[in-house]
Parts: C-alpha cells; structure tokens; sequence
C-alpha cells in the first residue's frame, strides 16, 4: 500500500493579477498546490479556510501593509512568509528580515528563483 504525500500548500497575495496568476501557474507545474488572494482580506479569509506551508506576500498591498501583514503572521501563525516586493533598498530589505520574513525577493525576478525560495522556507 502507498500513502500519498500532499503537496506543500503555497499561498500567493499579490494585487498585481499580471504577477499573481502566472506564479500561481508556475509554482503548480512545480508540483505545489497553490491559492492566490489579490489582497490582506482575501489572505486572511483563505488562511481561515485552510492552512499553507508558505506565503508568497507582496509588501504593497491595497488594503494592507505587508510588513505589518508578515510581522503579525510571524508573531501569530508560524507560517513562513517570502516578501516579494517591488521595494528593493536595503532598508526595506532588512526591515523585512527584522520583523520575520524568512526572505526577501525584488521584482522583477525569475520564477525560477522563487521556486528555490520557496523550497529553502519548506526545508
């Protein structure tokens, strides 16, 4: 008898459509199940719902700050959180590692890339 091992569950906030939908694509062909929110209501309304293993979290959020957003899902969920960010100054950088992000990507990046991130927070 073999037991099926669930895919690690990725969810990816980002208010940019262009960015959010085609990593959600790519990080499924790389075998992960993944639920997108296009801002902090619907991720919090999704973590709600189920539990993930990793969130991909845009820092500049419509409705929400997403240093905030990580520093409370560090202190409150124990989810490992990726910012992935258009802010790329090395204030913003470490700001983002001080209050509990397990990484910090810059856009543009290559998906690729990502997908290392995401396996290094899994690890």
């Amino acid at each position: 008898m073999t037991s099926a091992v669930a895919a690690p569950r990725i969810l990816v906030v980002d208010d940019h459509r262009k960015i959010r939908d085609p990593l959600a694509v790519y990080l499924r062909r790389h075998e992960f199940e993944v639920r997108t929110a296009e801002d902090a209501a619907g991720m919090w309304q999704l973590l709600r719902q189920q539990a993930f293993d990793v969130i991909v979290l845009d820092v500049m959020l419509p409705d929400g700050d997403g240093f905030e957003l990580c520093s409370r899902l560090h202190r409150r969920e124990k989810i490992p959180v990726i910012l992935l960010t258009a802010r790329d100054t090395c204030a913003d950088r470490v700001r983002g590692l001080d209050i509990g992000a397990d990484d910090y990507v810059t856009k543009p990046f290559e998906p690729r890339e990502l997908v290392g991130y995401v396996g290094a927070a899994l690890a």
